[in-house]
């Protein structure tokens, strides 16, 4: 897989709960899928300053997986 996956999630989250999201990622991992899962805690279905300062950061500093096991 060419992909990162990168999943952001609030803990409170009405919407679509957050045991749906570690169902998800806990999925990819068994396909060894290259992801990462980041919930933020008392953070609802909402685009959360917590969530979108995690994502850059995420965007900024993962490297994928493949390279690592090209290394």
């Amino acid at each position: 897989m060419l992909t990162l996956l990168h999943l952001l999630h609030g803990q409170n989250d009405k919407v679509v709960p957050v045991s749906e999201a570690r169902e998800g990622f806990l999925r990819l991992m068994a396909l060894s899928a290259d992801a990462t899962l980041d919930v933020a805690q008392s953070v609802g279905h909402e685009l959360h300053p917590a969530l979108m300062d995690q994502a850059v950061m995420r965007l900024q500093t993962c490297v994928p997986l493949r390279h690592w096991r090209a290394v």
